[in-house]
């Protein structure tokens, strides 16, 4: 897994044992070879801080986003314009 100018990229190798029976037959569900997958990260990604975990072959990314794209609250003062005066 890399990430380079914003884009992760994600790129492995799958591979499957033959399993048959005594007949010589055998199954296969899955694809087999090489894979590669990118994909563009927002610009509020934090590149540095993003994680991976693999379990039982399936695989977690974790992208965080930067604390500075979170939301925050602002504070909004109201003026009552009905008890003013014309």
């Amino acid at each position: 897994m890399t990430i380079e100018d914003n884009r992760l990229t994600i790129s492995g190798k799958r591979s499957f044992e033959t399993v048959g029976d005594k007949n010589g037959y055998h199954r296969k569900e899955i694809f087999e070879g090489s894979f590669t997958r990118t994909m563009l990260l927002p610009d509020s990604a934090d590149a540095d801080a993003v994680t991976a975990t693999s379990k039982e072959g399936i695989l977690e990314v974790r992208i965080p986003t930067l604390a500075a794209a979170l939301p925050r609250k602002v504070k909004v003062d109201i003026t009552d314009i009905t008890n003013q005066a014309d």
